[in-house]
């Protein structure tokens, strides 16, 4: 019997996180104290399913294309490039085995805002990541 594939879901929490991301475009020092709790918590608090993707946003001014989390096991996973954290074996076994799929993701994305569209088309600017979750069967 084959297992329902689960489609991933995009989610801008950034503000839900930090309600004064709004104002400064990105993490402040004081705004990261304790980041991956709230994150957590906030995770608990919502119907999120692992292989979802949250933008949180980033400390870095100029680079929030690091500000995003991957939901896995009902806990966030912060990485700097969050495309190539979802590559790696441990969390690829975790999301094939969820049967997790990102196709509707990615286009879900190109129909958001246009700085998150920005964000990803500059993650995807190097590496054909939808060629490779093709490859991996999670696309």
């Amino acid at each position: 019997m084959a297992t329902t594939s689960y489609c991933a879901k995009f989610y801008e929490i950034s503000n839900e996180i930090n309600p004064e991301y709004i104002n400064t475009g990105y993490i402040t020092r004081e705004m990261a104290k304790g980041l991956d709790n709230r994150v957590n918590k906030y995770i608990n608090t919502q119907n999120f399913k692992s292989g979802d993707i949250l933008f949180v946003g980033s400390t870095y001014e100029t680079r929030q294309e690091y500000g995003f989390y991957l939901v896995l096991d009902g806990k966030g996973i912060n990485s700097e490039s969050i495309l190539d954290s979802i590559l790696t074996t441990k969390i690829l076994d975790e999301l094939k085995k969820n049967n997790v799929k990102y196709e509707k993701l990615f286009l879900q994305v190109n129909k958001k805002n246009d700085w998150i569209q920005e964000m990803f088309q500059y993650m995807f600017q190097d590496y054909d990541y939808i060629e490779r979750f093709r490859e991996e069967g999670i696309y």
